[in-house]
This record gives structure tokens, sequence and C-alpha cells, in this order.
């Protein structure tokens, strides 16, 4: 059952595939009688070049999605490009995978600020790696995490939401992703259906953390190689 009203006015931050899968499971708020979702744009950045004598243009995966789907699509690189979107009356944002810091000036100027699908048990791998890290460290056991978007810092804000995923052997970086991008997926929507996003609210709480601080950091090259001298 869903226990809000709230018709939001959402701008979707997004560039690779696990966004996307979290995109096509709130796509169904935007249907029906009732929606939850009154307008979605969907913003990411420009195509770049790359490719061979850099002569291909490489556009980010959502981007495709969008344009598939008749979504609106819209493209933002720069601060000054992001505080420009204030102008299309958001209410709130949610960003998965976009890879820059959504700044103050535009979160303050949405009602309900903004949202982070992070796949992880956050505060555990904070930080730009930590599907990489969950595999190079041997874990058991990970999750996906929805929290508020902090206005200076990346994977800052309270625990809204959070499932556990265990890790089965064998298990590579790919079916890690799909698997916690449609998990993350399903977790944003039932915090958009029931509105936990809403600070206001009487019935508005946050999660106290399980697991203790850590940073997953990038992964480097000498990091996937394989030292034959060990087991």
């Amino acid at each position: 059952m869903v226990l809000t009203r709230r018709i939001l006015k959402v701008g979707f931050f997004g560039s690779d595939n696990f966004s996307v899968n979290c995109l096509k499971r709130i796509l169904p708020l935007t249907k029906g009688e009732n929606p939850v979702i009154s307008s979605l744009d969907i913003i990411t950045r420009s195509p770049k070049v790359g490719g061979r004598g850099m002569k291909l243009i490489r556009d980010v995966p959502i981007a495709t999605f969008a344009q598939e789907n008749n979504l609106n699509l819209l493209r933002a690189d720069k601060k000054s490009d992001l505080i420009e979107l204030t102008k299309n009356d958001y209410n709130i944002a949610i960003a998965v995978s976009y890879g820059k810091l959504i700044p103050n000036e535009f979160l303050a100027a949405l009602q309900f600020g903004g949202l982070n699908v992070h796949p992880s048990v956050l505060p555990k791998y904070s930080g730009p790696a930590p599907l990489h890290r969950a595999l190079l460290n041997g874990d058991k056991v990970t999750g996906c995490t929805i929290q508020p978007l902090h206005p200076t810092t990346f994977d800052k804000g309270d625990i809204l939401l959070q499932q556990d995923y265990k890790i089965e052997e064998n298990t590579d970086l790919s079916k890690l992703s799909k698997d916690l991008s449609f998990l993350g997926g399903d977790l944003l929507a039932t915090t958009l259906k029931h509105g936990l996003f809403d600070s206001t609210a009487p019935t508005y709480k946050t999660i106290s953390p399980v697991e203790k601080f850590s940073y997953a950091g990038k992964v480097f090259k000498n990091e996937s190689q394989i030292n034959w001298d060990e087991d």
C-alpha cells in the first residue's frame, strides 16, 4: 500500500548500466491512475570522444536507454549546468552512479533534497569502488543502501533503507553489479512509494549503522595482477 500522496517531480542523475537498472525499477511509479512520480527527467553528462584516432563518440548507457524509451534527456557537465536545472522545479533528485557531486545550490532548491543508491552496507565501503572491494576482500555479504544526498561529501547521508545481499561463490563483478542494481532499484522504489525521504513527516526515521566505516577506493592496475606465488 502506498502511504504517501506526495507527487514527485524527479531529476534522475545517472550514467552506467547500474543506474539504468535502478531507473527501470521506478518507471512503474510514473504510470497508473495515481502515479507517485508526475514528471521524470534523466540527467547525465555529454558524450565523449574516444576510440582509435579519437573519432568515435561514446555515450553513456543511461542516455541510450532514455532515448530508446522516449524519456526526457538533459545534459549537465559543469556545476553551472546543474544549478541552471533548478528552473525545472524538481522537488527531489536521485543520483545513481552519476560520478559528480550534486552541489548544495541545487539540492537546497528541492523540497525533498536528494537520494542516493549505494551498493554496499554503508558506512562500510563508502567511496567509488564498493563492488570491487567486496570481491577483492572475499566478502560473503554486501548489500545496498538508500540515503539522502549530502551537500558536500559523497556517501555521508543518513541511512533510510538498507538490505543485505549474500555473495555466492564464483560471483563476478558483472553479476554482483546487476543483482545489486535491481536490489537498489527496489529499495529506491519503496523509499519513493512510502515517502521515506520526507524528513518533515512524523513517521520519518533513519537506521543506525551496523557496520564500521571503511573506504572503497578506486582499484589500481597493480591490484588486478595475479601473484602466482600466493595461493
